[in-house]
């Protein structure tokens, strides 16, 4: 947990000012531990993501359908989701929320941690989210993996070409 709390505010140097930003922490409930909001108090979201604990249980659904209706009507050019857990999830009825995520424009990335993680189901979620899918045994690849995301996910919404401004 302390790795996942340490790679997620490590993420935030990544970030600009407009871009958005939450974390959802969840077990067997969720709780918005840095509700949605541009991430222009870096300071404030890193001392929230801080205050996360473990509290053990693993329900995706209820929380990833919370971060979805969130998320939908942002107008952030880029709306993904990055899923990090290391437990298993008895639903696998994704589909009618990953239909939403795509009328939304809203993709997502999963990263399984250790052994006990659900990876058949955070592959799945991955692929038809159209984000990438991660696995870490051990939780030590976790600042890189989500550097990675950052990285990717900006990257995916500048555009680099030559053009001619018109007046």
């Amino acid at each position: 947990m302390d790795v996942a709390k340490q790679a997620a505010v490590n993420a935030l140097d990544s970030l600009r000012e407009i871009d958005e930003v939450g974390v959802l922490a969840f077990d067997d409930g969720y709780t918005w531990s840095v509700p949605l909001q541009e991430a222009s108090d870096t300071e404030e979201i890193a001392a929230r993501i801080a205050g996360i604990s473990a509290n053990g249980g693993t329900s995706i659904y209820p929380a990833l359908a919370e971060a979805v209706n969130k998320m939908k009507n942002s107008d952030a050019p880029l709306k993904h989701i990055v899923l990090l857990t290391d437990g298993q999830d008895g639903f696998h009825q994704y589909g009618d929320l990953l239909k939403k995520m795509d009328e939304y424009g809203i993709t997502l990335s999963t990263v399984a941690v250790g052994t006990e993680a659900d990876t058949n189901t955070l592959k799945d979620l991955a692929e038809k989210g159209g984000g990438r899918y991660y696995y870490s045994d051990a939780g030590t690849a976790l600042p890189r993996i989500f550097a990675q995301e950052v990285y990717l996910s900006v990257k995916s919404y500048l555009i680099n070409e030559e053009f001619t401004p018109v007046i």
